[in-house]
């Protein structure tokens, strides 16, 4: 697979005199910093997704809405393609520029403009660190909750554009679920407001429509976010498993029962022995797979919520099942609320992947099949290429 852009199939792109363009942009837009020399555009040739790599022709580092504005309606006049991006953390490419187009990059507007604990809600510029908005709800006792494992450092801006979930999306949703309002600027430069601060607006859905779009359909120039309160108790457990297919088939059999945990991922035994390598967290490296168990809530219910999956995971045949019982490896529902396997601020690097319900999940040749694809090495380190289990160490 090659996801750079083939003009033979994507479409020609006009030839645009480099020169001429970066004049005209100095003159119109004379405080816009442009960046045009090789040495200054080679670390933006690539997102995270570091084994496609582009050279754009120019580099655009805007600080103010009106150079966005500007710079958006000079290139749709000349018909230069604009591709934005965040803090360039992305997995998926969705920052990779273009050998004839811009890049532009929001990473400047990075100021959290307004927080209103009474309606739980923050407006924040689009190159705010995802982070950066729980720490400062932290104070009024909410937070965030879609956490991408690179939410250290990838900004709120990307997250719309790539609709980032994390570890704890089962139960609070994924970005789009998380937004109330944007305000973004279309190709041509005009302004607009998708969405509003009610809990519904009027007409069609466009905020939802936008979000997950990778800046095909405009650049995000204001995000408001919905906050949470953290959650009283969080507890996990930690099950181990003598084949990858009963672990699978307890993660559908705990959807079953109605339990929607914070946070539920698997791990193969290669991930296992990868991450106690890392991090000696104490995991069972001769199982074949376990299950990590997040539970959140008010106490009574994390406490019944813990002895129901603990009945299902053995019933589904789990060797072991434990509790994490010291802070270090319990984690409470936040901005730094991760699944076992990142106990420490050293061990956020280690990141296994969502296991979600599906319904081969009870199937064994599915199981069987997935364990036998080959490992695709393109992040740097073995990931599988499956819809339910899928492991990636950065």
């Amino acid at each position: 697979m090659n996801i750079l852009y083939d003009e033979r199939i994507d479409g020609v792109l006009p030839n645009v005199d480099k020169a001429a363009l970066l004049n005209r942009l100095h003159q119109q837009v004379p405080d816009l910093d442009l960046l045009w020399r090789e040495e200054e555009l080679k670390p933006y040739e690539c997102d995270g997704l570091s084994a496609y790599r582009t050279m754009p022709m120019l580099v655009a580092l805007p600080r103010r809405l009106e150079q966005v504005q500007k710079l958006l309606e000079i290139c749709h006049a000349e018909q230069v393609p604009v591709v934005a991006r965040g803090a360039g953390t992305g997995l998926s490419g969705g920052a990779l520029p273009l050998e004839k187009g811009v890049l532009l990059v929001m990473a400047r507007f990075n100021n959290i403009l307004h927080i209103d604990p009474a309606a739980r809600t923050a407006r924040v510029q689009p190159g705010v660190r995802n982070l950066a908005i729980s720490q400062a709800a932290a104070p009024f006792g909410l937070y965030y909750a879609p956490d991408p494992s690179s939410q250290i450092a990838c900004s709120i801006g990307g997250n719309v554009a790539e609709n980032a979930g994390g570890v704890h999306c089962l139960k609070y949703g994924l970005t789009v679920h998380n937004l109330l309002k944007l305000e973004v600027l279309t190709v041509e430069g005009e302004r607009l407001t998708l969405g509003s601060e009610a809990l519904d607006s009027p007409g069609f859905d466009l905020l939802a429509l936008f979000t997950g779009s990778e800046g095909l359909l405009g650049i995000v120039t204001e995000v408001t976010v919905k906050l949470l309160p953290k959650a009283q108790v969080a507890k996990v457990l930690l099950a181990s498993f003598d084949s990858v297919e009963k672990a699978g088939r307890a993660v559908a059999e705990i959807i079953a029962a109605g339990i929607i945990p914070a946070g539920l991922e698997m791990m193969d035994n290669l991930a296992i022995r990868a991450a106690e390598d890392f991090i000696h967290a104490g995991y069972p490296v001769d199982a074949e797979a376990i299950l990590l168990c997040e539970l959140d809530g008010v106490e009574a219910d994390v406490h019944d919520d813990c002895r129901r999956v603990r009945d299902v995971m053995q019933q589904a045949g789990a060797s072991e099942v434990r509790q994490a019982r010291t802070k270090p490896n319990a984690c409470a529902s936040g901005p730094d609320a991760k699944m076992p396997s990142r106990p420490s601020v050293a061990c956020r690097r280690i990141t296994t992947a969502w296991t979600a319900p599906s319904p081969a999940a009870n199937c064994p040749a599915y199981w069987k099949a997935s364990r036998a694809s080959p490992p695709n090495t393109a992040c740097g380190s073995p990931t599988y290429s499956t819809p339910a289990t899928a492991t990636c160490i950065r």
